[in-house]
């Protein structure tokens, strides 16, 4: 952000802030399935797969938005991008005056957001949202296995709801 020096505005805060949640909870996943992690019956140490399965489920959901808040922050940049031979030509001198960054050269500058460019609204782009939609197999697939890979620990929390529910005393009108 310090590229295009954008960082200060709230907008662009909150945006930044979704990345930061979606990266929070894809650690929690991890730290979950591995405080989780079993000995198998071939004395191997895996993670719990159910933390797994939802950091799939979760990532596939998520990752479209994170291509799109990039998009929304590269705005017209990504169309007005001069190229590698434009910084080799005779307009070099101006394209560094008047299109670099708050913090940097034009040419890294531009570099960065060819980065971003071909991360979010390229073939490759595009073809790498779709792979990272469908890596894991199809999302109500996925979510279909993660709720019967965790039907055992949901009626323990069914059983809790209904001993709390004989404990309770009659509603009062």
């Amino acid at each position: 952000m310090n590229t295009l020096d954008i960082e200060k505005h709230q907008h662009v805060q909150g945006k930044l802030a979704e990345i930061i949640i979606v990266l929070e909870a894809m650690r929690g996943f991890v730290y979950s399935a591995e405080a989780q992690a079993k000995i198998n019956e071939y004395q191997i140490m895996v993670p719990a797969l159910s933390p797994l399965k939802a950091a799939a489920s979760y990532y596939q959901a998520n990752y479209p938005r994170l291509v799109e808040i990039i998009q929304l922050l590269g705005a017209s940049h990504f169309i007005a991008a001069p190229s590698e031979r434009d910084f080799a030509s005779p307009i070099a001198v101006q394209l560094e005056r008047f299109v670099r960054g708050e913090y940097t050269s034009a040419k890294e500058k531009f570099r960065l957001i060819q980065l971003a460019r071909d991360l979010t609204i390229t073939e490759f782009g595009t073809r790498q949202l779709l792979y990272e939609r469908y890596f894991f197999g199809d999302p109500v697939r996925v979510l279909s296995s993660l709720n019967q890979l965790f039907h055992e620990e949901k009626s323990e929390y069914v059983g809790r709801v209904a001993a709390f529910l004989q404990s309770t005393t009659e509603f009062e009108d």
